[in-house]
C-alpha cells in the first residue's frame, strides 16, 4: 500500500509540474521580445517598498516604460505574488510548493532561483536578471558586446571588461541561452550544495572563475559608468543606464537613497539640453546610502 501510494503521489506531482511548465511556456512567449530576451526580477514579501521604486524607475526612465512588458517578476511567496499583481501584469510564483521563503534558508532560496533561471535557458530564453534595488533609467542592450554569453555588473570596474579581477555582484546579470550556460548553471547548483552557507556573490564568482575554461564562457563585465551604484560616486547622467543601491547597510537605507536618486533623475529629465550640457545638474548627496 505504501509503495502504491508513493507512486500515485509521485505521478500527481509530475503531472502538476508538467502543467506548471506548460503555463510558464505560454507566459514566456507572451513576455519575451521577438529575439527571445526578457528581464526577470525576484520579489519576496519583505521587498515591497523596493519593488515599488523598481517599477517606478521604468516609468520615469528614457523609453524604459516599453521594457515593462518584457519584465517577469518571480514571487517567492503568495504575499509577494499578490503585491506583484497589484502593480504589474507578469508575475510568476517560484517553486511548486509556494511556501514563504522565510521558512527556507538562503542556500535553498538561491537554489530555487538558479533552477528557475536554468529552466529559462533550457527553453531557449536569454535574460537580464536584476535585483529590485537596481533602478532602470535607459535601455541597456547596446552595451552588451556581440557574442557575450554572460554579462555582469560589478561594484568597482577595473577598466577591462574581460578581466576576472572584476567581481560580479549578481545584482545585474545577462545570461544568453546556450549550452555553455546550461552547464554553468549545473555547476552553480553544485556549488550551492557544496557551500550551503555561501552568499550569492561568492557562488557566482567561484562559478565564473572556475567555469571560464571548461565551459568556454565568453563573459563581459559592465562598466560602472553605465551600470553604476552607490559604491562609487555617481557618473555622467547622460551615460547612466542603471544604478544599484549597493554598499548599503540596510533595506531602509536602500529605500531612502533610491527615493532621492529617482528625484534627482526626474530633475535631470526636466531641465533643458542647454542646462544639461552647461553643467546645470548634479547628483545630490542624499541619493546614496547613509544619508
Amino acid at each position: 500500500w505504501q509503495a502504491w501510494r508513493w507512486q500515485i503521489t509521485h505521478h500527481v506531482f509530475l503531472l502538476q509540474q508538467k502543467m506548471k511548465l506548460r503555463v510558464l511556456k505560454k507566459s514566456l512567449r507572451r513576455i519575451a521580445r521577438d529575439d527571445n530576451i526578457l528581464i526577470i526580477a525576484t520579489l519576496d514579501a519583505a521587498s515591497r517598498s523596493l519593488f515599488d521604486l523598481f517599477i517606478e524607475s521604468f516609468r520615469v526612465g528614457e523609453r524604459t516604460d516599453v521594457l515593462i512588458r518584457h519584465l517577469l517578476v518571480v514571487a517567492t511567496d503568495q504575499k509577494a505574488l499578490e503585491h506583484c499583481r497589484s502593480s504589474h501584469m507578469h508575475c510568476h510564483l517560484l517553486g511548486a510548493e509556494g511556501n514563504s521563503s522565510s521558512a527556507a534558508d538562503n542556500g535553498h532560496a538561491m537554489m530555487r532561483q538558479l533552477e528557475f533561471q536554468q529552466t529559462l535557458v533550457q527553453l531557449g530564453y536569454s535574460f537580464i536578471y536584476t535585483d529590485l534595488d537596481v533602478m532602470w533609467f535607459r535601455i541597456p542592450w547596446h552595451h552588451l558586446e556581440s557574442g557575450t554569453y554572460l554579462g555582469f555588473a560589478t561594484d568597482f570596474f577595473k577598466g577591462d571588461a574581460k578581466s576576472l579581477q572584476n567581481v560580479p555582484n549578481g545584482g545585474l546579470m545577462y545570461v544568453k541561452a546556450c549550452k555553455n550556460n546550461i552547464e554553468l548553471y549545473k555547476y552553480w547548483k553544485l556549488l550551492c550544495r557544496l557551500y550551503p552557507t555561501a552568499d550569492r556573490q561568492s557562488i557566482l564568482s567561484k562559478g565564473l572563475t572556475n567555469g571560464v575554461v571548461p565551459f568556454n564562457l565568453r563573459f563581459q563585465f559592465l562598466d560602472t559608468a553605465n551600470f553604476g551604484g552607490f559604491c562609487q560616486p555617481r557618473g555622467d547622467p547622460s551615460k547612466v543606464c542603471t544604478v544599484q543601491a549597493n554598499c548599503c547597510g540596510s533595506a531602509e537605507e536602500k529605500v531612502r537613497g533610491l527615493r532621492s536618486l529617482i528625484q534627482d533623475w526626474k530633475k535631470y529629465r526636466s531641465i533643458s539640453m542647454e542646462q544639461k550640457e552647461g553643467g546645470g545638474f548634479s547628483w545630490s548627496s542624499a541619493s546614496r546610502c547613509g544619508q
